[in-house]
């Protein structure tokens, strides 16, 4: 096959006031025609600087490309000038970002956004413009395109917003396709069929396509090849399957390993007598939809948690598992009462949360926190990580006639960041320690619930694996309930003792983990499971 992409001998260096950051240190690859290339690596391993590279969107003027090529259809990207690379960006190299809702532009129509590429790179105006735009959105499954094409982004679901952004890259039928954490966010059947689509895709343009993820079961499903990217450098490559059933490299094996599979390994003991600490009864949280009629504008409600009714003991993790619009946010805020619920009642340790005043209510959360999916938007970027902390043991009084300060080093060293970090702000952090600062947040004032929404999904395997430890060791070392929210099933399933299944916000399934996992019920569930991805490899046996 012949070579599509050659890269050799890139150095791609960040030169900042604490000095240079090797970002990608001296690394070379290739791309052949219709293949997929995998680059697998933690964060910060330099997977995603390298193909911004290449696209000429590396950040100026703190970064700069120090030496190498990369030669496509004989031409150097890298000394291309600025007016020539944006002739091949976005026509003849694309490329697909990870998070769609940061890359759509939230004012402009999506018909009027995919119809901006077409006449960036050709002719085709009016009508035929339009054509092509439902064209490609009906190819990425997009149904009634001729309609959704007057919507705005926030109108599609995560899924649908990702298909957007396929739908974008492909429109002018670009020779190479960039496509950067694609999945992350996704649960496993959207992942799937996202997955399955860039396959088809791939298979019927005969596309050629650089796939980065740091999900290490989505690059052994679905590249050809793969690069493993350590500290800007690549350490080992080579087939896929190859490299997953006989790695050598012991940065690889260590991947492989931070991949959570099979049972809890501390469950708890479960007694006849064990207090029930949470209890929610026929829980309804709805949303109001306004329609557009021929005079009126029409009201209906959408059932986000619709008649739910479950338990938590203490010392128990319960795990909440569903697609993405299951309702499994709305139900976990309508717990903590940041969302009132329509009906129904939660009794916290024998309160009705619901019967307190606002006052009240924010005494009374002391004893349940939430961990929220995203630390960079919940953590206040204009405070320090001394402030973020220092502040709910000011305001519940629980610093127990210790200095402040040393309480918040005490955090520190329960959620394993140094004590000078406390200095630093959340964007000075990575996104590991971020989550950290997050769940030191949460403990701060010991509850007795914790609530974790989606705390590890985008997280690379290895900092995920940490979290999770943490997580288990203080819900075991302070006793905590916890309700774990999570698409990814294999974590759901290391971290939980019982398991609640969400589909359209109703529950269509509970029990015992492992007798879920061994012998689902529901047919939703069974589709779950099946949605999950398979390795192509059963053990690492170098």
């Amino acid at each position: 096959m012949d070579k599509i992409l050659n890269v050799q001998n890139l150095r791609t260096y960040f030169h900042t006031r604490a000095g240079i950051i090797k970002a990608v240190d001296d690394i070379s690859f290739c791309i052949h025609d219709g293949e997929i290339l995998g680059i697998v690596g933690e964060s910060g391993s330099g997977k995603t600087v390298a193909c911004h590279s290449l696209m000429g969107l590396i950040p100026q003027p703190s970064a700069k490309i120090e030496s190498g090529s990369a030669i496509f259809d004989q031409t150097d990207l890298l000394k291309c000038t600025e007016k020539q690379l944006r002739r091949i960006r976005g026509k003849r190299i694309s490329m697909i970002f990870q998070d769609p809702m940061t890359s759509l532009n939230p004012y402009m129509r999506i018909g009027t956004q995919l119809t901006e590429a077409l006449k960036q790179h050709t002719d085709l105006r009016g009508k035929a413009a339009t054509d092509q735009v439902i064209t490609t959105l009906e190819e990425v499954g997009i149904t009634e395109p001729e309609k959704r094409i007057r919507d705005y982004p926030h109108q599609f679901s995560g899924g649908m917003q990702q298909r957007v952004m396929i739908a974008m890259a492909l429109i002018t039928g670009p020779e190479l396709l960039i496509a950067d954490e694609p999945t992350t966010a996704l649960d496993a059947t959207l992942q799937k069929q996202i997955l399955e689509l860039i396959k088809k895709l791939q298979q019927t343009r005969k596309l050629s396509i650089i796939f980065i993820s740091h999900d290490l079961n989505v690059i052994a499903n679905i590249t050809d090849r793969v690069l493993i990217m350590q500290k800007g450098k690549i350490v080992e490559s080579g087939d896929t399957a190859e490299i997953f059933q006989k790695s050598k490299h012991r940065y690889t094996k260590k991947l492989l390993d931070a991949i959570p599979t099979g049972a809890k390994q501390h469950p708890i003991s479960t007694k006849e007598n064990q207090q029930t600490l949470l209890e929610l009864s026929n829980i309804s949280t709805y949303f109001p939809v306004y329609s557009e009629g021929m005079l009126l504008r029409k009201k209906s409600f959408l059932k986000a948690v619709d008649n739910i009714s479950l338990s938590v003991k203490s010392g128990e993790t319960l795990g909440i598992v569903g697609e993405s619009g299951s309702g499994k946010s709305t139900l976990a805020r309508s717990i903590m009462q940041l969302l009132r619920p329509r009906t129904g009642t939660v009794l916290f340790n024998g309160m009705e949360l619901q019967a307190l005043s606002e006052k009240s209510l924010r005494s009374a959360r002391r004893d349940f926190q939430m961990i929220f999916q995203n630390p960079y938007a919940s953590l206040n970027p204009r405070m320090t990580v001394f402030k973020i902390l220092a502040e709910p043991l000011l305001k519940y009084k629980t610093a127990n006639n210790n200095p402040v300060s040393e309480e918040v080093s005490q955090l520190l060293d329960k959620v394993g960041l140094e004590h000078y970090q406390s200095r630093k702000y959340p964007h000075e952090l990575s996104g590991g320690q971020r989550q950290r600062v997050a769940i030191a947040r949460a403990i701060a004032v010991r509850p007795k619930l914790i609530i974790a929404d989606e705390p590890v999904s985008a997280l690379d395997v290895t900092i995920q694996a940490q979290i999770l430890e943490l997580l288990l060791k203080l819900s075991q070392e302070y006793k905590l309930a916890m309700i774990f929210i999570s698409h990814d099933l294999s974590v759901v399933r290391y971290m939980s003792d019982q398991v609640a299944v969400m589909h359209q916000g109703k529950i269509v399934e509970t029990g015992e983990t492992e007798k879920i996992f061994a012998h689902p019920q529901h047919s939703y569930t069974q589709s779950l499971l099946s949605a999950a991805h398979t390795p192509i490899w059963q053990t690492n046996t170098a």
